[in-house]
């Protein structure tokens, strides 16, 4: 089957998908297509376990796909642009310090906390994990997504700054898992001992210069568009943006997806560039960037679920029982330490932290940096726990957020 093909194919399952959702399901867009996505793979699982042969059609299919290069290197960009878009400058300005605590700090003690409980647990129970395994698997699990609970957390009215907080969190510690992922397997790949000097250094090069190089790309490009009053043209730029400045930065050897965050940032708020063309032409650009969202987030689902399909052994049962646990209590812990560094300028509210926890949504990052995973001995149980932990997080999580949102309402006062 050619590239094309199996594009075609993925496409017609998503919009399927999408179809279904919007008939019956109703579900927020993201969720739904994912849930659906996740069903259908698990029935292909089902369907293997009952000894109908799904996983040669399937695995001669993957094989034609270059996870690295299509994922890794590629979507990405556009899933840090079209999440920069979304974003409010303004509000996000004003709960800035919160947020940087809780993306960075709270993401590099999540990945902290997920790697040792994990590697813990390998050791008593004999999984076949290594350190550097497990510090990988912290660091592409600890992001969350921000698209689904934000659908959810404006539809029930939340606080502006409990949403904002969760949504600009999210944002940037996408950014920031990517950086501690793509560190780690620089790490592993080098064969190099983990060095805290060169691993900071190395961590604030990547951040910091993916930031300031998103900046400098954004105000090039607004000045560019200024006086421009075609729509079509703006979305062209901004997808040249996503495509060419994610690569521009990946071989100046900075974070592509943190400098995708901050041109997203800049160029999908008010400016001088937005100056010559109609509020109705400024939400087409959005719709564009929100159904590419969608688009990008149901194939990525897709693919992992026909990963998963190869991956899954009964024998590795208990780990992904087990990894769905650990992974929210770490979540717990680095939002709780998050809050306690944040307490002398906010007011700790338990209910509140819980809502981050469980708000804390992963979705399509998770999946994009598991299927790079270049091929090990481990990477099979990596991508089925990634599986685990997304799974549980769109059907149980994403499904009863707003519901715990109603019940706790009342307590949200700051």
């Amino acid at each position: 089957m050619s590239f094309w093909n199996i594009q075609a194919a993925l496409l017609v399952f998503t919009a399927g998908f999408a179809l279904f959702n919007e008939k019956w399901l109703r579900l927020p867009a993201t969720i739904g297509i994912m849930l659906l996505a996740t069903l259908t793979s698990l029935s292909l699982v089902a369907l293997q376990q009952l000894g109908v042969d799904m996983a040669t059609p399937v695995e001669q299919l993957l094989s034609q796909i270059h996870f690295d290069d299509t994922v890794l290197k590629g979507l990405i960009g556009f899933l840090m642009f079209s999440g920069g878009l979304s974003i409010d400058l303004q509000r996000l300005r004003n709960n800035a310090l919160i947020i940087a605590i809780l993306a960075v700090i709270g993401t590099v003690i999540s990945t902290a906390l997920v790697a040792a409980s994990v590697y813990f647990s390998a050791h008593l129970f004999q999984f076949d994990l290594s350190l550097q395994d497990c510090l990988l698997f912290g660091a592409l699990i600890s992001p969350t997504d921000p698209i689904a609970v934000l659908s959810i957390l404006r539809k029930v009215g939340a606080p502006l700054d409990l949403e904002m907080q969760i949504a600009g969190e999210s944002l940037f510690n996408d950014g920031v898992g990517i950086t501690l992922f793509l560190l780690f397997t620089h790490l592993r790949h080098n064969q190099l001992p983990v060095d805290l000097g060169s691993s900071l250094w190395l961590f604030f090069r990547e951040a910091l210069g993916g930031l300031f190089s998103g900046l400098l790309m954004a105000l090039l490009v607004k000045r560019l568009l200024r006086g421009i009053n075609n729509y079509r043209v703006i979305i062209l730029i901004y997808f040249a943006v996503a495509s060419g400045g994610f690569a521009l930065a990946r071989s100046l050897e900075i974070s592509g997806a943190l400098a995708m965050v901050a041109a997203g940032l800049v160029l999908g708020n008010p400016g001088r560039h937005y100056e010559g063309i109609s509020s109705h032409d400024k939400r087409r650009v959005m719709l564009f960037w929100e159904v590419t969202d969608d688009l990008l987030n149901a194939l990525l689902f897709m693919l992992l679920g026909m990963e998963f399909l190869l991956v899954f052994q009964l024998e590795n049962l208990l780990p992904l029982l087990l990894v769905v646990p650990l992974v929210l209590s770490s979540r717990t812990g680095s939002i709780l330490l998050s809050l306690l560094i944040m307490h002398p300028l906010q007011r700790f509210n338990p209910t509140r932290a819980l809502i981050m926890t469980w708000g804390g949504l992963r979705g399509a990052l998770a999946v994009a940096l598991a299927l790079s995973l270049p091929v090990s001995n481990n990477r099979h149980l990596i991508v089925a726990m990634t599986y685990a932990v997304v799974l549980f997080s769109v059907l149980v999580q994403g499904t009863s957020l707003k519901h715990l949102i109603d019940r706790m309402r009342h307590r949200l006062d700051f």
